[in-house]
């Protein structure tokens, strides 16, 4: 709820050049924020008070923020759905899809040849399929379904790329995610480093994006939309496989992990920021929010989808003490590299199918033009102005009599 919220009030209060720095600042802070949380989490754990801690942590920034947003946060033009129009049918399918997609996703780590693992995919897969379909052609065949609000308004399918440009966000988001998380689960238990040294390394990554995003954020636009991405996604395929090329020892961190983080967090800020942005300034002010919203559903279901992949391929992990049985972790965490990679090389397919649209012009110049026609429709006309009107107008007069 905060963050599409939070992208819904920033797209109703800024425009242009500004509404690309309020998108980058929202993007960069979150980024930040997962960072610090690693850090505090590996911080709690080592103490006596352990994991519980950041529980304790959490339940008290949500607090504070809640308390700062109600204070400071201006309340911006809305026009809320009634939950009772809301599309009731449309939600059971989503979110029963998602959750037996994820369920099967995760029972798959255990035995994939078990029902648990294939009916929840299977049937979640259908369920997914059944929504879209419902959301584009069904709702509108029953009298009950007609005035529906639907979670994905025809004007929404309607906006340019629309569709290529989620699923790159979701397949990046998914990639990096999965990224960030093994390298983490890597330092732990094949490197044997405690939970704040872990997070530790893995911190360049979010720090890599916090930077990144506000200068890709100040030049959006630059550049067309479409190349930046293609060129995010590369930025992640390769960050994979150099990822994937981490051993036990700190010199390969250096060597493959820390390179690999920074040129991660380069990559997955210029596909956010383009996907992001170009989505917001092609779509309709009222349904801002809501965009960015499934913008952000889609890489959230991609990052649960890939959460459940790397709990499938890893399987139950343990610390190790044998260099075999560490070399044995480290191979099964490669593998999810190559899943990772695999998500990108897809968004890169993907990202063919988008078309090169011009971008709105920042709000600088458009408040210009704006503002110089308001100007000169305000100013009066001048007397010698009005007596040559007068003129013309008479001499058209007696031509036509």
């Amino acid at each position: 709820m905060t963050i599409p919220s939070a992208y819904a009030i920033v797209a109703n209060s800024f425009t242009g050049r500004t509404l690309n720095m309020a998108v980058a600042g929202i993007t960069a802070s979150s980024s930040i924020g997962s960072g610090i949380g690693f850090l505090f989490g590996g911080a709690f754990y080592s103490t006596s008070v352990g994991y519980r801690g950041m529980f304790y942590l959490f339940a008290g920034l949500a607090f504070l923020a809640s308390s700062l947003s109600f204070l400071l946060v201006k309340k911006t033009m809305a026009s809320p759905a009634k939950i009772s129009k809301l599309d009731h049918c449309g939600v059971f399918l989503m979110l029963g899809g998602a959750l037996l997609l994820v369920t099967g996703l995760t029972e798959g780590g255990e035995h994939w040849d078990s029902p648990k693992a294939y009916v929840p995919i299977i049937v979640g897969v259908l369920m997914l399929i059944a929504f879209l379909l419902w959301e584009k052609r069904f709702y509108n065949q029953f009298n009950w379904s007609r005035s529906s609000e639907l979670l994905i308004p025809k004007e929404l399918w309607m906006v340019p790329n629309f569709i290529p440009l989620i699923l790159v966000l979701g397949m990046n988001f998914g990639s990096m995610f999965i990224q960030v998380l093994v390298n983490v689960d890597i330092y732990q238990y094949v490197s044997h480093h405690s939970a704040i040294i872990s997070a530790l390394q893995a911190l360049p990554g979010p720090v890599s994006v916090f930077v990144s995003t506000f200068a890709l954020g100040a030049t959006f636009g630059k550049v067309p939309p479409k190349y930046a991405i293609f060129v995010g996604n590369i930025f992640n395929v390769v960050s994979g496989v150099l990822l994937s090329r981490q051993g036990a020892d700190t010199h390969s961190y250096w060597r493959f992990g820390f390179v690999g983080l920074i040129i991660l967090g380069v990559g997955t800020s210029l596909t956010f920021i383009n996907t992001l942005n170009t989505l917001v300034v092609s779509c309709p002010l009222n349904l801002q929010g809501l965009l960015s919203g499934t913008a952000l559903t889609t890489a959230q279901m991609f990052v649960a989808a890939g959460s459940a992949a790397l709990s499938s391929i890893v399987g139950s992990v343990e610390l190790v003490d044998t260099v075999e049985e560490r070399h044995k972790l480290l191979k099964r965490y490669r593998d999810v590299y190559y899943l990772s990679i695999a998500l990108a090389g897809l968004a890169i397919i993907v990202t063919f199918f988008v078309k090169n649209l011009p971008i709105t012009p920042p709000a600088e110049d458009a408040n210009s033009d704006v503002e110089s026609g308001k100007k000169a429709e305000m100013v009066p006309p001048s007397l010698t102005e009005v007596a040559n009107h007068e003129t013309e107008f008479t001499s058209e007069s007696d031509t036509n009599h």
